[in-house]
Formats: C-alpha cells, structure tokens, sequence
C-alpha cells in the first residue's frame, strides 16, 4: 500500500469530522475558505511545509506557526481542530486532511475540481470561459479552479477535472502531430536492394520478336534456319 493511500485513509476520518461540525454549525464554506488558503501555503512554501510536518519539530512552536498563519480572525472550532492535530501527532497528516474536506465540501455543494495548467497566467475572461465548458462536460453546477502556470506548454492549456484530462496545449498538439508522422512512416513499406526477377517479368508486358522467318532466309539464303544451324556446327 502506498504512502499516499496510507495518508489519505488516516485523513479521512478527521476530514469528516470537522465536516460534521461545520455542518451543524453552518460553517462549511468557512472552513473551506481557509482550508484552500491553507492548500496553496503548503504547496508554494517548502518552508512551511517542512516545518509543520517535521515530527522532530515541537509542537509548541508548530502552533504558534499555525496561529499566526490562521490569522486572529480565524474560526475558534478551526483552530482548536488544528491544534488537536499537532498534541495527537496527526498534524503530518496536513495535507490529506485539508484535501480530504475540501473533497467532501465540493460534493455537498455539487462542485467540481478544475487543475488548470496554462504557459501564461489566465485572465478573469480566461477562466470564465474555461468554467463555463467545464460545467457543460462535467454536468456540474459549479467549478473550482485550480491553476498553475508552466512556460513549457508554449501556448494553451491543459484541464484535467477528476480523472479525465483534456490537453489543448500547443505542446500537446505539436506531440501529436509528431506521433501521428512516425506512424505514417512505420505504415509505409520501404523499398530493399534485393531484385525480384520474377515480379519485374510478370509486370514487363510479352513483346513480339522483330525476327521472323523471312529476315532468316535474307540473312542465310533460301534454305532458312534449318541450314544456318547447319553452317554454325561445321565452325
């Protein structure tokens, strides 16, 4: 069993925990507002990141990075589930847990998750496009998106919403293109060095002799082939 898959069933049941509470407490989009903040630190911080989920780090220290992270207006529950995190040593857990609720909460909302990836940075226009046609294939009634920009596609983007994948990146295209030619060229026969004497005849049409039996008597008198055959056995 992966590591991946570890994490996400041990985050799971805290995921769903804090997802009851914010139910009965009508906190849902709350906690979601600062588990997305809280998604987006992890993964553009390798600072934050290694501090909070170093178990050699004390926790003492990791709540106070939690605190001042969550800002003094954060929700009393929210905080107190953080903090339960770091005394049950499950804070490593972090990101499976935030992941985890913030899958739950799309489900309740019928929300879908859009990872966008495009060359440049999208604009407002850019990405209302994008979740217009998102809501239409995914049948959805709302898209989160989620982007990220990589110069290496050149231009376009890629949109991957679950497990589907839709690559209109010029990167995607130019490889798809360059795939298609190598199979054009494997389908091609090329031509060997090897002569097939029996295939060039059967293609080369029977041409009729220009010989005939008057050019021989011309050639050795009135008695014909008979008698040049004659002459050429007494040489």
């Amino acid at each position: 069993m992966s590591g991946t898959l570890i994490s996400s069933e041990i985050g799971e049941p805290y995921a769903q925990a804090l997802m009851s509470l914010a139910k009965q407490n009508n906190l849902t989009e709350q906690f979601g507002q600062t588990f997305r903040s809280l998604s987006s630190l992890l993964a553009e911080s390798k600072e934050f990141k290694e501090f909070v989920l170093n178990p050699v780090v004390k926790g003492e220290d990791k709540k106070a990075v939690l605190k001042k992270v969550m800002g003094d207006d954060a929700n009393p529950y929210l905080v107190n589930f953080m903090m339960l995190l770091v005394d049950k040593r499950r804070i490593i857990f972090l990101e499976p847990i935030v992941e985890q609720y913030l899958n739950l909460l799309r489900k309740l909302n019928q929300t879908v998750l859009a990872e966008v990836t495009s060359a440049t940075e999208l604009s407002e226009a850019q990405q209302a496009n994008i979740v217009e046609k998102v809501k239409a294939i995914a049948e959805a009634r709302d898209v989160e998106l989620k982007t990220t920009v990589d110069p290496d596609l050149i231009g376009g983007v890629i949109i991957k919403v679950g497990s589907k994948v839709i690559d209109a990146s010029l990167r995607g295209q130019l490889r798809r293109i360059s795939i298609s030619r190598n199979q054009k060229r494997r389908a091609t026969p090329r031509r060997t060095g090897r002569i097939n004497f029996g295939a060039d005849l059967q293609r080369q049409p029977l041409r009729k002799t220009q010989t005939s039996d008057s050019s021989f008597r011309n050639k050795f008198g009135s008695r014909g082939l008979g008698n040049a055959l004659v002459n050429v056995n007494k040489e």
